[in-house]
């Protein structure tokens, strides 16, 4: 049986780190998209200024999706997911994180004061939320808001939604 989980959110909800721990407890293969882009080579160009790599959108779209159906039950987190084709997922997860909060992740990561601004802007603002639910429709995503929690605890959250869905 085919399962595509999508993880989005803005840097610093978590995204990876849950996607890692929900594929070991249900057996599924992570994908990360920006792992995915650049050892594929799915991108046009590098953008200096913004420090990110300008993705081939038609290229990304093919590629990620043989990849699904050939992995066949995937956790699928990152950026760009929007560009999965609605068909090929079965329920998308935005993590959310109250702006305080993110600021401070993104601090502790250590990220630069002008890539800590734009994505607290964003997740102030609920971009990838909004972003989702365009290229999903309100029936396959789900809103997680991470805000004080561990990456367990949202992970158990989203096995929780799963089942309820009777996805396992």
């Amino acid at each position: 049986m085919r399962l595509c989980i999508v993880i989005a959110g803005t840097p610093g909800t978590y995204k990876t780190t849950v996607a890692r721990i929900i594929a070991r407890q249900l057996g599924l293969h992570v994908i990360s998209t920006s792992e995915f882009v650049i050892s594929r080579k799915l991108y046009t160009g590098y953008d200096e200024e913004r420090k990110a790599y300008i993705v081939d959108v038609d290229r990304f779209r093919e590629s990620i999706s043989q990849e699904i159906r050939a992995k066949k039950r995937v956790v699928v987190e990152g950026l760009c997911v929007d560009f999965i084709p609605k068909e090929l997922v079965d329920v998308c997860f935005v993590l959310r994180c109250e702006p305080g909060e993110l600021e401070m992740r993104l601090r502790q990561k250590g990220w630069p004061e002008e890539k800590i601004r734009e994505n607290v802007d964003a997740e102030r603002f609920g971009f990838e939320y909004a972003v989702c639910l365009e290229a999903f429709g309100w029936e396959k995503v789900v809103e997680i808001d991470t805000t004080g929690k561990t990456p367990e605890e949202v992970a158990l959250e989203i096995i929780d939604e799963l089942k309820k869905r009777g996805l396992v």
